[in-house]
């Protein structure tokens, strides 16, 4: 199904968000229902059309319900998030890196596939899948797909370095992340291929950045933040690479959401009127309510961590 909106419960009541964009619609326990039970050729109702239109710039008027809204149902746990770890490999061969030797390990797609039904049965609306590199998994494709069609919010964790691949760039285009957040190891090209220690990486990673953000998707550069030791150069990288992410000529720059719906979330402008508890756009990265998260780390699984 290609919906263009999600409804779904959420700890502290219900929101409706937009595949591949920032922000949600906060809706009452009634409006939820209204959307649940509705019949598939009815209307997208005002109510709802409204707000889309005014925050996402999108008009769902005279669209039908059952082609257009995704509704998933009430659960008894309550996930909110979850993050997925792919795989255990990568392209790369960072020192400082956690996984070590990098041998490549995950889940056969049996295994995936009941994994994902797992964390929507529990409520996941917002996963984030990484690795390892993400973007290198065999399988990659085919659960970021099944993620996205089971209703789930897609963010992605990447080097980047396999972005302009037209394979990953038709998934990721045809059924949008929400975000890109991709890893900056260096503001130069001898810089980065020394950290990477690849040579060639740097250019990868332009051109993987240059047609993510020719393509519309949504993302930001993520500079290293780790402790250099004692006489490496390592902090003047990365504050060069701070400033290069940061600054709005390059190419490097950040891929935000549009000006009305930057807008919204700078004056918290309530959009959507109506019966239930509070109502409006939420800010972009969503609020953080009291709730459970789990993680999933391919050949490790985690205990389950509740937050709040």
């Amino acid at each position: 199904m290609t919906h263009q909106l999600i409804a779904s419960p959420y700890p502290e009541g219900h929101v409706v968000v937009r595949p591949g964009r920032d922000g949600a619609v906060r809706i009452g326990a009634d409006r939820y229902a209204e959307l649940r039970d509705a019949p598939a050729d009815a209307l997208v109702p005002v109510w709802l059309a409204d707000p889309v239109r005014a925050g996402w710039g999108t008009d769902l008027a005279s669209r039908l319900i059952g082609e257009t809204v995704l509704v998933r149902p009430e659960t008894a746990y309550g996930y909110a998030r979850a993050s997925y770890e792919l795989n255990l490999g990568c392209n790369y061969d960072c020192e400082h890196c956690y996984l070590g030797e990098k041998a490549f390990a995950g889940m056969d797609w049996p295994g995936r596939e009941r994994l994902l039904q797992v964390m929507a049965d529990a409520g996941v609306l917002w996963l984030q899948l990484t690795g390892g590199e993400p973007l290198i998994d065999p399988l990659f494709a085919e659960t970021h797909a099944a993620a996205w069609d089971m209703g789930m919010m897609i963010q992605i964790s990447s080097n980047g370095s396999r972005l302009d691949q037209p394979r990953i760039l038709d998934l990721l285009t045809s059924r949008r992340p929400y975000r890109l957040t991709l890893s900056l190891y260096g503001a130069t090209e001898a810089s980065y291929d020394g950290m990477t220690r690849r040579r060639g990486s740097f250019r990868r990673f332009m051109r993987g950045l240059a047609a993510a953000h020719e393509a519309g998707l949504q993302g930001r550069p993520r500079p290293p933040g780790r402790p250099a030791r004692r006489g490496s150069r390592r902090p003047a990288q990365a504050r060069d690479c701070r400033r290069l992410a940061a600054h709005p000529a390059r190419r490097l720059h950040r891929l935000h959401p549009p000006e009305d719906v930057r807008d919204l979330h700078a004056a918290r402008q309530p959009l959507l009127a109506g019966a239930g508890p509070a109502r409006g756009f939420l800010p972009a990265r969503p609020a953080r309510p009291a709730r459970k998260e789990v993680r999933h780390s391919a050949g490790r699984p985690r205990k389950e961590v509740k937050r709040s």
